[in-house]
């Protein structure tokens, strides 16, 4: 089974740049790339919208999502509008949108921290769904520090331990995909393994506490679940 994973789109209002980006080309570029893989399942991981993002925002990319054909799943982030994307995705229902998905025996697990935390609801439903033997858990912040100043210093997700617990009792290797850090990396955790996609808008510096840009070129994360294994890598389209 292979997964393409997009985030961090950052898309304001349609048709304006964000940040003097034109973060709708990079979005079409990413994806048009992205469907070149031939994927089974595409994940939007969070921020498709930038601060006061429009309903119609989320009814674009719903469009250009639905007519590649492939099966998508959307998660939330800290810049999405939890009510618009409810009106949406039906995959995202209610105030805290979560979720589970089986597909050709794989099953994953697609959590909501547009808060920045995961409230109590949640991960007493994802205490009961961690010990149902789960492939893959998606969720825009990371659950660890990844050594970025401006991230971890000012946006890096509250109250992980009690998260980190959850997982760390149960046996077993778990992958946790995530994005929010606009850059590339793979952390370690006990027997937690977090990946972080880069952005499709610009990637983040691990040099400076204020923001400062790495490079511009936009990324996407394969993951490929094999019969022998499983395998993950980034791709970044450079211009």
């Amino acid at each position: 089974m292979k997964i393409v994973q997009i985030t961090d789109i950052h898309v304001n209002k349609l048709f304006e740049f964000t940040n003097d980006i034109n973060v709708q080309s990079n979005f079409l570029t990413v994806l048009d790339n992205a469907m070149n893989e031939m994927p089974d399942l595409v994940v939007l991981s969070g921020d498709l919208g930038h601060n006061e993002v429009q309903i119609d925002v989320y009814q674009w990319i719903k469009s250009e999502m639905d007519s590649r054909g492939v099966p998508y799943r959307v998660i939330g982030g800290n810049h999405d509008d939890v009510d618009k994307l409810t009106q949406v995705y039906d995959e995202i229902q209610g105030e805290s949108p979560y979720f589970s998905l089986q597909m050709e025996g794989y099953k994953f697990l697609f959590l909501n921290t547009i808060t920045g935390k995961l409230d109590e609801q949640q991960l007493n439903w994802f205490k009961s769904e961690i010990n149902t033997g789960i492939d893959g858990i998606f969720m825009h912040h990371p659950p660890l520090l990844a050594g970025v100043p401006h991230m971890d210093g000012r946006y890096a997700m509250q109250e992980r331990e009690p998260f980190l617990d959850v997982i760390q009792a149960v046996g077993g290797r778990h992958r946790i995909f995530t994005g929010h850090y606009h850059t590339e990396r793979t952390l370690e955790y006990g027997n937690i393994t977090v990946y972080i996609t880069p952005s499709t808008i610009v990637q983040i510096s691990d040099k400076s506490e204020i923001f400062t840009a790495d490079h511009y070129q936009p990324g996407y994360r394969l993951i490929e679940f094999l019969e022998d294994g499983f395998r993950t890598w980034v791709r970044y389209i450079w211009n």
